[in-house]
């Protein structure tokens, strides 16, 4: 059972949502994205929240938390983008600049 999926996503400010024929569609400073849902997943706004629902199915039930995850994905993508932060430490390091 998917936990994750049953929490509604909250909508940060400056993004905007539609979903119509299947397709939920994000605009933010960033960009935009859209993602095709399959037919045993619905998508309910409420609000600032995205509440994602399934169809009695096995099939759907096993991808419900993948598509939560996919629009929570896409709502970080074009309100904050996509950042990459790395760290480098340790002696190991520093001597292979040193050669």
């Amino acid at each position: 059972m998917s936990r994750l999926a049953k929490k509604p996503i909250v909508i940060p400010n400056g993004v905007d949502f539609k979903f119509q024929d299947q397709i939920v569609t994000l605009k933010g400073a960033k960009g935009s994205l859209s993602k095709e849902m399959p037919k045993g997943i619905s998508i309910a706004h409420e609000g600032k929240e995205i509440i994602v629902t399934i169809d009695e199915n096995q099939l759907e039930y096993s991808m419900w938390g993948l598509y939560h995850a996919l629009i929570n994905s896409i709502i970080e993508g074009v309100s904050k983008g996509f950042q990459k932060k790395a760290f480098v430490s340790g002696s190991r390091i520093q001597s292979y600049f040193k050669r």
